[in-house]
Formats: C-alpha cells, sequence, structure tokens
C-alpha cells in the first residue's frame, strides 16, 4: 500500500460534525476508505469541527488548527473536501498569502495540499 494520505471534511455554513445520530458526512465517510483501498491507497479521513456561524477566516483558522493536528507530524498529502462554504474554507487555506490569525504556520502546510474539492460551493 502507498503513502497514507490526509483527508479533510470540512462543513458548510451552519455545518456540524454530528449533531445526535445524524452524522453530516455519514455516507461519504462510509464510501471513502472502500472506494481509496479499491485504487490501493489509504487515508485518515477526519471531519473538520468547525465554528458554523463564524467568518470564514474564522472556519479556516479552525481549518488550519485541525490540519496542523492531524498532518502537521508528517509529510505527506493532504486533500481537502468542503460542502457549501466548507469549499471556500477549503479554496481560503490555499490561497498563497492567505492571513489567518494562528499560532500555526498556514504555508508549510498548504503546500502539501494536493486536492481541493467544492461541493455545492459559491
Amino acid at each position: 500500500m502507498s503513502q497514507r494520505h490526509h483527508l479533510f471534511l470540512i462543513p458548510g455554513f451552519f455545518g456540524f460534525e454530528s449533531l445526535g445520530e445524524l452524522l453530516y458526512f455519514a455516507h461519504v465517510r462510509t464510501y471513502l476508505p472502500r472506494a481509496l483501498e479499491s485504487f490501493g491507497l489509504s487515508a485518515e479521513i477526519v471531519s473538520v469541527d468547525t465554528m458554523p456561524t463564524a467568518s470564514l477566516r474564522r472556519r479556516t483558522e479552525r481549518l488550519l488548527e485541525a490540519v496542523a493536528r492531524h498532518a502537521g507530524s508528517d509529510d505527506a498529502p493532504i486533500h481537502l473536501v468542503g460542502h457549501s462554504s466548507g469549499g471556500i474554507d477549503a479554496r481560503l487555506f490555499v490561497t498563497p498569502g492567505a492571513s489567518l490569525r494562528s499560532d500555526v504556520e498556514l504555508e508549510p502546510l498548504a503546500r502539501r495540499v494536493r486536492s481541493v474539492v467544492t461541493i455545492s460551493s459559491p
């Protein structure tokens, strides 16, 4: 099996990782590992816990912190999948020179991003 990848699922506005038994990316989290394995790929899949009604910049800062926590200690490829405004968060994450208020340095992590997928993003 090849190098392990990091895949981050980013919910949209009013998004949540879970609400009771309702999981935001439930079917995606079930389907993706099997689909990736069929291509010989392995990935840690993380649902990002966003601040649903925060500004895009603050949501992206939260994304940066999640990426650093889960993928910051290695050099494995990073992939971002954002639904609705989560796609905008992902785009801001990879925007060269983006200014975020965080103790985590954005550029080294942003350089490791290999794909950004946006679903129903404005």
